[in-house]
């Protein structure tokens, strides 16, 4: 499922937006994110927004951050 998430530069957790909004309500970005529920999707826009994980003392982690870029895309219009 893809769901649209605002990810708001006050440092409140990202909104779930409507699929055809190009932008959020306020200052922030607009990320569209391939998981299963909102909830899901922000943890994934979360390790997607985090540094590179070290690729040979996180394996567990980095597998999942270089899985994030596959499922997280930016919106742009």
């Amino acid at each position: 499922m893809r769901i649209r998430l605002w990810k708001r530069e006050d440092g409140e957790a990202p909104k779930a937006i409507a699929l055809d909004a190009a932008k959020g309500p306020g200052p922030g970005r607009v990320f569209d994110v391939t998981a299963k529920g909102v909830g899901a999707a922000r943890e994934v826009l979360a390790l997607f927004l985090s540094p590179e994980p070290d690729r040979r003392l996180e394996r567990e982690r980095w597998l999942a951050w270089d899985e994030s870029r596959e499922l997280v895309r930016e919106v742009t219009a």
